[in-house]
Protein backbone atom coordinates (compact mmCIF):
# COMPACT_ATOMS: atom_id res chain seq x y z
CA UNK A 1 0.00 0.00 0.00
CA UNK A 2 1.41 3.37 -0.92
CA UNK A 3 -0.90 5.39 1.34
CA UNK A 4 -1.74 7.71 -1.56
CA UNK A 5 -5.26 8.81 -2.22
CA UNK A 6 -6.33 8.58 -5.86
CA UNK A 7 -7.49 11.77 -7.53
CA UNK A 8 -10.49 11.49 -9.87
CA UNK A 9 -9.59 7.88 -10.79
CA UNK A 10 -6.54 8.93 -12.90
CA UNK A 11 -3.60 8.79 -10.44
CA UNK A 12 -2.63 10.45 -7.18
CA UNK A 13 -2.91 13.95 -5.91
CA UNK A 14 0.29 15.93 -6.64
CA UNK A 15 0.19 17.67 -3.25
CA UNK A 16 0.09 14.35 -1.34
CA UNK A 17 2.94 12.95 -3.45
CA UNK A 18 5.02 16.05 -2.73
CA UNK A 19 4.34 15.68 1.01
CA UNK A 20 5.47 12.02 1.04
CA UNK A 21 8.62 12.84 -0.93
CA UNK A 22 9.43 15.69 1.45
CA UNK A 23 8.93 13.44 4.52
CA UNK A 24 11.17 10.71 3.08
CA UNK A 25 13.80 13.31 2.29
CA UNK A 26 13.69 14.63 5.86
CA UNK A 27 14.05 11.11 7.33
CA UNK A 28 16.99 10.40 5.04
CA UNK A 29 18.68 13.64 6.07
CA UNK A 30 18.12 12.83 9.78
CA UNK A 31 19.69 9.35 9.35
CA UNK A 32 22.75 10.83 7.67
CA UNK A 33 23.00 13.45 10.43
CA UNK A 34 22.88 10.79 13.18
CA UNK A 35 25.54 8.80 11.34
CA UNK A 36 27.77 11.85 11.15
CA UNK A 37 27.27 12.61 14.86
CA UNK A 38 28.19 9.02 15.85
CA UNK A 39 31.32 9.18 13.70
CA UNK A 40 32.36 12.40 15.40
CA UNK A 41 31.72 10.87 18.88
CA UNK A 42 33.87 7.80 18.08
CA UNK A 43 36.69 10.04 16.90
CA UNK A 44 36.44 12.12 20.10
CA UNK A 45 36.60 9.02 22.37
CA UNK A 46 39.55 7.66 20.39
CA UNK A 47 41.44 10.92 20.77
CA UNK A 48 40.66 11.07 24.54
CA UNK A 49 41.95 7.53 25.13
CA UNK A 50 45.13 8.29 23.22
CA UNK A 51 45.62 11.46 25.25
CA UNK A 52 45.18 9.66 28.58
CA UNK A 53 47.59 6.92 27.52
CA UNK A 54 50.18 9.49 26.50
CA UNK A 55 49.76 11.35 29.80
CA UNK A 56 50.27 8.22 31.88
CA UNK A 57 53.29 7.20 29.85
CA UNK A 58 54.87 10.63 30.23
CA UNK A 59 54.75 10.59 34.07
CA UNK A 60 58.27 10.16 35.69
CA UNK A 61 58.84 7.19 37.98
CA UNK A 62 58.49 8.05 41.71
CA UNK A 63 61.45 7.18 44.00
CA UNK A 64 60.81 6.19 47.62
CA UNK A 65 64.32 5.07 48.53
CA UNK A 66 64.39 7.16 51.73
CA UNK A 67 61.52 5.27 53.30
CA UNK A 68 61.79 2.22 55.54
CA UNK A 69 61.49 -1.39 54.56
CA UNK A 70 57.88 -1.57 55.62
CA UNK A 71 57.22 1.53 53.65
CA UNK A 72 59.11 0.14 50.71
CA UNK A 73 57.12 -3.06 50.94
CA UNK A 74 53.93 -1.09 51.22
CA UNK A 75 55.07 1.01 48.31
CA UNK A 76 55.85 -2.07 46.30
CA UNK A 77 52.42 -3.43 47.06
CA UNK A 78 50.86 -0.09 46.21
CA UNK A 79 52.87 0.13 43.00
CA UNK A 80 51.95 -3.40 42.08
CA UNK A 81 48.34 -2.62 42.83
CA UNK A 82 48.69 0.60 40.87
CA UNK A 83 50.15 -1.33 37.99
CA UNK A 84 47.27 -3.73 38.18
CA UNK A 85 44.82 -0.87 38.46
CA UNK A 86 46.44 0.88 35.53
CA UNK A 87 46.48 -2.25 33.49
CA UNK A 88 42.90 -2.90 34.52
CA UNK A 89 41.99 0.70 33.72
CA UNK A 90 43.80 0.48 30.42
CA UNK A 91 42.07 -2.78 29.71
CA UNK A 92 38.73 -1.29 30.69
CA UNK A 93 39.48 1.80 28.64
CA UNK A 94 40.47 -0.36 25.71
CA UNK A 95 37.34 -2.40 26.23
CA UNK A 96 35.32 0.80 26.37
CA UNK A 97 37.05 2.07 23.25
CA UNK A 98 36.51 -1.26 21.53
CA UNK A 99 32.91 -1.35 22.70
CA UNK A 100 32.40 2.24 21.61
CA UNK A 101 34.08 1.50 18.32
CA UNK A 102 31.98 -1.61 17.87
CA UNK A 103 28.86 0.28 18.87
CA UNK A 104 29.78 3.10 16.54
CA UNK A 105 30.41 0.63 13.73
CA UNK A 106 27.14 -1.12 14.49
CA UNK A 107 25.30 2.18 14.65
CA UNK A 108 27.04 3.34 11.51
CA UNK A 109 26.24 0.10 9.79
CA UNK A 110 22.65 0.19 11.04
CA UNK A 111 22.33 3.84 10.08
CA UNK A 112 23.80 3.12 6.68
CA UNK A 113 21.50 0.14 6.25
CA UNK A 114 18.52 2.15 7.44
CA UNK A 115 19.52 5.06 5.25
CA UNK A 116 20.01 2.71 2.32
CA UNK A 117 16.68 1.08 3.04
CA UNK A 118 14.96 4.41 3.42
CA UNK A 119 16.72 5.77 0.35
CA UNK A 120 15.74 2.69 -1.64
CA UNK A 121 12.18 3.03 -0.38
CA UNK A 122 12.12 6.74 -1.15
CA UNK A 123 13.73 6.11 -4.54
CA UNK A 124 11.21 3.37 -5.26
CA UNK A 125 8.35 5.59 -4.10
CA UNK A 126 9.73 8.50 -6.09
CA UNK A 127 10.19 6.28 -9.12
CA UNK A 128 6.64 5.03 -8.72
CA UNK A 129 5.31 8.54 -8.29
CA UNK A 130 7.34 9.77 -11.25
CA UNK A 131 6.22 6.81 -13.35
CA UNK A 132 2.58 7.33 -12.43
CA UNK A 133 2.89 11.09 -12.93
CA UNK A 134 4.55 10.53 -16.30
CA UNK A 135 1.83 8.09 -17.34
CA UNK A 136 -0.83 10.50 -16.11
CA UNK A 137 0.83 13.38 -17.96
CA UNK A 138 1.06 11.23 -21.09
CA UNK A 139 -2.65 10.43 -20.89
CA UNK A 140 -3.49 14.09 -20.29
CA UNK A 141 -1.34 15.15 -23.25
CA UNK A 142 -2.98 12.52 -25.47
CA UNK A 143 -6.43 13.67 -24.38
CA UNK A 144 -5.43 17.32 -24.89
CA UNK A 145 -4.12 16.51 -28.38
CA UNK A 146 -7.33 14.65 -29.20
CA UNK A 147 -9.46 17.52 -27.91
CA UNK A 148 -7.32 20.02 -29.84
CA UNK A 149 -7.71 17.99 -33.03
CA UNK A 150 -11.47 17.75 -32.44
CA UNK A 151 -11.74 21.48 -31.80
CA UNK A 152 -9.60 22.21 -34.86
CA UNK A 153 -11.81 20.00 -37.04
CA UNK A 154 -14.95 21.62 -35.64
CA UNK A 155 -13.47 25.10 -36.17
CA UNK A 156 -12.49 24.19 -39.75
CA UNK A 157 -15.99 22.89 -40.44
CA UNK A 158 -17.56 26.01 -38.89
CA UNK A 159 -15.24 28.25 -40.91
CA UNK A 160 -16.09 26.39 -44.12
CA UNK A 161 -19.82 26.72 -43.38
CA UNK A 162 -19.51 30.44 -42.58
CA UNK A 163 -17.46 30.96 -45.76
CA UNK A 164 -20.09 29.13 -47.81
CA UNK A 165 -22.90 31.20 -46.28
CA UNK A 166 -20.98 34.44 -46.88
CA UNK A 167 -20.34 33.52 -50.50
CA UNK A 168 -24.00 32.61 -50.96
CA UNK A 169 -25.08 35.93 -49.41
CA UNK A 170 -22.63 37.86 -51.59
CA UNK A 171 -23.84 36.04 -54.72
CA UNK A 172 -27.47 36.64 -53.76
CA UNK A 173 -26.77 40.32 -53.04
CA UNK A 174 -24.94 40.72 -56.35
CA UNK A 175 -27.79 39.04 -58.23
CA UNK A 176 -30.31 41.24 -56.42
CA UNK A 177 -28.31 44.39 -57.20
CA UNK A 178 -27.89 43.32 -60.83
CA UNK A 179 -31.65 42.72 -61.14
CA UNK A 180 -32.45 46.06 -59.51
CA UNK A 181 -29.91 47.80 -61.74
CA UNK A 182 -31.41 46.20 -64.86
CA UNK A 183 -34.92 47.17 -63.76
CA UNK A 184 -33.85 50.73 -63.01
CA UNK A 185 -31.96 50.97 -66.29
CA UNK A 186 -35.02 49.72 -68.18
CA UNK A 187 -37.19 52.24 -66.33
CA UNK A 188 -34.73 55.04 -67.11
CA UNK A 189 -34.60 53.97 -70.75
CA UNK A 190 -38.41 53.99 -70.90
CA UNK A 191 -38.55 57.42 -69.26
CA UNK A 192 -35.92 58.77 -71.64
CA UNK A 193 -37.84 57.35 -74.59
CA UNK A 194 -40.97 59.07 -73.24
CA UNK A 195 -39.10 62.36 -72.86
CA UNK A 196 -37.63 62.05 -76.35
CA UNK A 197 -41.09 61.30 -77.76
CA UNK A 198 -42.48 64.31 -75.90
CA UNK A 199 -39.68 66.50 -77.25
CA UNK A 200 -40.31 65.25 -80.78
CA UNK A 201 -44.04 65.86 -80.38
CA UNK A 202 -43.48 69.40 -79.11
CA UNK A 203 -40.95 70.02 -81.87
CA UNK A 204 -43.44 68.81 -84.46
CA UNK A 205 -46.08 71.01 -82.82
CA UNK A 206 -43.79 74.02 -83.03
CA UNK A 207 -43.05 73.22 -86.66
CA UNK A 208 -46.78 72.95 -87.29
CA UNK A 209 -47.28 76.34 -85.64
CA UNK A 210 -44.55 77.82 -87.81
CA UNK A 211 -46.09 76.28 -90.92
CA UNK A 212 -49.52 77.58 -89.90
CA UNK A 213 -48.06 81.01 -89.32
CA UNK A 214 -46.45 80.90 -92.73
CA UNK A 215 -49.75 79.90 -94.28
CA UNK A 216 -51.53 82.73 -92.47
CA UNK A 217 -48.83 85.12 -93.65
CA UNK A 218 -49.19 83.81 -97.18
CA UNK A 219 -52.97 84.23 -96.97
CA UNK A 220 -52.54 87.71 -95.56
CA UNK A 221 -50.12 88.56 -98.34
CA UNK A 222 -52.50 87.18 -100.92
CA UNK A 223 -55.35 89.10 -99.38
CA UNK A 224 -53.23 92.22 -99.22
CA UNK A 225 -52.27 91.91 -102.86
CA UNK A 226 -55.90 91.27 -103.85
CA UNK A 227 -57.04 94.41 -102.13
CA UNK A 228 -53.95 96.42 -103.01
CA UNK A 229 -55.60 98.57 -105.64
CA UNK A 230 -58.86 98.98 -103.75
CA UNK A 231 -57.47 99.79 -100.32
CA UNK A 232 -53.79 100.65 -100.01
CA UNK A 233 -54.23 101.65 -96.37
CA UNK A 234 -55.87 98.35 -95.47
CA UNK A 235 -53.04 96.53 -97.23
CA UNK A 236 -50.40 98.31 -95.19
CA UNK A 237 -52.32 97.53 -91.99
CA UNK A 238 -52.66 93.89 -92.93
CA UNK A 239 -48.95 93.71 -93.77
CA UNK A 240 -48.07 95.27 -90.42
CA UNK A 241 -50.35 92.83 -88.58
CA UNK A 242 -48.88 89.97 -90.57
CA UNK A 243 -45.33 91.04 -89.72
CA UNK A 244 -46.25 91.36 -86.00
CA UNK A 245 -47.94 87.97 -86.05
CA UNK A 246 -44.92 86.43 -87.76
CA UNK A 247 -42.51 87.95 -85.25
CA UNK A 248 -44.63 86.88 -82.28
CA UNK A 249 -44.98 83.34 -83.58
CA UNK A 250 -41.26 83.13 -84.30
CA UNK A 251 -40.36 84.42 -80.83
CA UNK A 252 -42.72 82.02 -79.09
CA UNK A 253 -41.54 79.16 -81.28
CA UNK A 254 -37.89 79.93 -80.55
CA UNK A 255 -38.61 80.11 -76.81
CA UNK A 256 -40.49 76.81 -76.89
CA UNK A 257 -37.75 75.09 -78.88
CA UNK A 258 -34.96 76.46 -76.65
CA UNK A 259 -36.83 75.45 -73.49
CA UNK A 260 -37.48 71.98 -74.87
CA UNK A 261 -33.84 71.57 -75.91
CA UNK A 262 -32.59 72.75 -72.51
CA UNK A 263 -35.03 70.47 -70.67
CA UNK A 264 -34.09 67.52 -72.90
CA UNK A 265 -30.37 68.13 -72.27
CA UNK A 266 -30.97 68.27 -68.51
CA UNK A 267 -32.96 65.03 -68.56
CA UNK A 268 -30.32 63.28 -70.68
CA UNK A 269 -27.52 64.49 -68.39
CA UNK A 270 -29.43 63.31 -65.32
CA UNK A 271 -30.10 59.90 -66.88
CA UNK A 272 -26.44 59.56 -67.93
CA UNK A 273 -25.36 60.39 -64.37
CA UNK A 274 -27.70 57.74 -62.96
CA UNK A 275 -26.39 55.17 -65.47
CA UNK A 276 -22.78 55.95 -64.54
CA UNK A 277 -23.62 55.64 -60.82
CA UNK A 278 -25.29 52.26 -61.42
CA UNK A 279 -22.33 51.12 -63.49
CA UNK A 280 -19.94 52.09 -60.67
CA UNK A 281 -22.04 50.21 -58.09
CA UNK A 282 -22.64 47.04 -60.09
CA UNK A 283 -19.45 46.92 -62.15
CA UNK A 284 -21.48 46.72 -65.41
CA UNK A 285 -20.93 48.95 -68.38
CA UNK A 286 -23.71 51.52 -68.78
CA UNK A 287 -26.36 50.69 -71.34
CA UNK A 288 -26.36 52.43 -74.66
CA UNK A 289 -28.61 55.48 -74.60
CA UNK A 290 -31.30 55.58 -77.28
CA UNK A 291 -30.48 57.87 -80.14
CA UNK A 292 -31.85 61.36 -79.67
CA UNK A 293 -33.51 63.30 -82.49
CA UNK A 294 -30.81 64.28 -84.97
CA UNK A 295 -29.44 67.78 -84.59
CA UNK A 296 -29.47 68.19 -88.36
CA UNK A 297 -33.24 68.32 -88.19
CA UNK A 298 -33.15 71.11 -85.59
CA UNK A 299 -30.54 72.97 -87.64
CA UNK A 300 -32.74 72.45 -90.70
CA UNK A 301 -35.74 73.90 -88.81
CA UNK A 302 -33.67 76.86 -87.70
CA UNK A 303 -32.49 77.42 -91.28
CA UNK A 304 -36.08 77.15 -92.49
CA UNK A 305 -37.19 79.70 -89.93
CA UNK A 306 -34.37 82.04 -90.92
CA UNK A 307 -35.09 81.40 -94.60
CA UNK A 308 -38.74 82.18 -93.95
CA UNK A 309 -37.79 85.41 -92.26
CA UNK A 310 -35.53 86.32 -95.16
CA UNK A 311 -38.31 85.34 -97.54
CA UNK A 312 -40.81 87.54 -95.77
CA UNK A 313 -38.29 90.37 -95.55
CA UNK A 314 -37.70 89.94 -99.28
CA UNK A 315 -41.41 89.97 -99.93
CA UNK A 316 -41.80 93.09 -97.83
CA UNK A 317 -39.02 94.80 -99.67
CA UNK A 318 -40.48 93.65 -103.00
CA UNK A 319 -43.96 94.75 -101.97
CA UNK A 320 -42.55 98.04 -100.85
CA UNK A 321 -40.93 98.50 -104.17
CA UNK A 322 -44.21 97.60 -105.90
CA UNK A 323 -46.03 99.98 -103.62
CA UNK A 324 -43.68 102.79 -104.38
CA UNK A 325 -43.60 101.89 -108.04
CA UNK A 326 -47.38 101.70 -108.12
CA UNK A 327 -47.64 105.07 -106.46
CA UNK A 328 -45.23 106.54 -108.94
CA UNK A 329 -47.17 105.04 -111.81
CA UNK A 330 -50.38 106.50 -110.46
CA UNK A 331 -48.79 109.86 -110.18
CA UNK A 332 -47.38 109.55 -113.69
CA UNK A 333 -50.71 108.49 -115.10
Amino acid sequence: MTGFRKARGRGYEPAQVDQVLARLGRERDQAWQQLAELSVRVEELTREAARLTASVTALPPTSYEGLGKRAMALLAEVQAEAVELRESAEAQAQDMVDAADATARELLSAAQADASRRRAASDAAADGVISRASAHATRLMAEARQQAMTLRDEASAALAEVTRQCRALVAEQRARQAGAARALEEELTARQATVDARVRALTERSEALVAEARRELADAETEARATEKAADGRRAELLAEARQLRQRVERETDLIVEELEERSDQVRAHLDHIRETLAALTGRRPGRRPASPPEDREDHDRHERHDGRDEWHGRDEWNGRDEWNGGGATERF
